[in-house]
């Protein structure tokens, strides 16, 4: 398993400090895993398998692929599991808190501004996302507010960072 250990962080591109950080382990312990000199609890082994979608099977037997199969659905349903394990006060956690409570209305603006910033660094690709959304019968256009002037007289802010809709 020593070999595995270390093959996977070496193909996560982490060092054994940044390896052991997510999955609530020290550098030395990781160090040791990867010497030989100690063996993962079964909760290390559940860890990583869960923090890098690993097979369980590949980490202890060294048969089967390294990573599991997932369709996006399954990956992003893991990929929310470990923002919701982070800490309050993390960037990723209050980013998507935030992004939880955009008003249907917003989402428009939210991914027309995705897409001005995807076209400054790869607009082919922005140009095909704004394709199929169109041809898929979504028009950005239409719901999103025009300006942030409209959308601050349309929306108002709350306490935490929520928003909720004016009723004027």
């Amino acid at each position: 398993m020593k070999d595995r250990i270390k093959a996977l962080r070496k193909e996560l591109h982490l060092n054994q400090t940044a390896f052991g950080e997510k999955i609530g382990i020290k550098q030395g312990t990781v160090a040791g895993y990867e010497n030989g000199s100690r063996q993962p609890i079964d909760a290390v082994i559940s860890a990583i398998c869960r923090e890098w979608n690993v097979s369980e099977e590949w980490l202890r037997e060294g048969t089967g692929e390294m990573f599991i199969s997932a369709d996006r659905r399954q990956q992003l349903h893991a990929w929310a599991d470990r923002v919701l394990a982070d800490s309050p006060e993390s960037f990723r956690y209050r980013f998507v808190n935030a992004l939880s409570r955009l008003p249907e209305e917003w989402w428009a603006l939210t991914e027309q501004a995705a897409l001005e910033i995807l076209a400054e660094y790869n607009p082919e690709q922005a140009e095909k996302i704004k394709t199929e959304a169109t041809a898929a019968g979504a028009d950005p256009e239409e719901a999103a507010p025009r300006s942030t002037y409209e959308v601050g007289t349309n929306f108002g802010a709350v306490g935490d960072g929520a928003v909720v809709i004016k009723n004027d």
